[in-house]
C-alpha cells in the first residue's frame, strides 16, 4: 500500500476533497479540474492541488500528469463521521441484508 494509505482515518479536508471529486464529476465520467475544486472550496489552485496530492499519496485517487479532468476516485468509499474509510464493496459485505 502507498505511504499514508487508508489504514488511518481521513482528515476533514481529505474527506471533503474526496467528496468534492465525486460530486463534481461530469456526466460523461470526467473528473473535476483543479480550478473547479479550488472554486468549490474558495481556495487557490495551488492549495487545491495540494489536497489532491494528499489523496494521491494515500492511494484514494489517480491522476494522469499534464492532462485535465483526470482526477478519479480509485474505488467507491464510505467515510464515517470519524473519518474512517471503507471501500464500498467491503462495506456491502459487512452490511446486514435487507429482507
Amino acid at each position: 500500500m502507498p505511504r499514508g494509505s487508508v489504514d488511518r482515518p481521513l482528515t476533514r479536508r481529505e474527506a471533503e476533497t474526496l467528496d468534492a471529486i465525486v460530486r463534481l464529476r461530469r456526466p460523461n465520467g470526467l473528473g473535476p479540474t483543479v480550478r473547479e475544486l479550488a472554486q468549490a472550496f474558495g481556495i487557490t489552485k495551488y492549495a487545491a492541488d495540494c489536497r489532491v496530492q494528499r489523496l494521491l499519496k494515500r492511494g484514494l485517487v489517480t491522476r494522469e500528469r499534464r492532462a485535465a479532468r483526470t482526477v478519479r476516485v480509485v474505488e467507491p468509499y464510505l467515510v464515517d463521521a470519524a473519518g474512517h474509510v471503507t471501500p464500498l464493496q467491503a462495506a456491502a459485505l459487512c452490511a446486514p441484508a435487507l429482507v
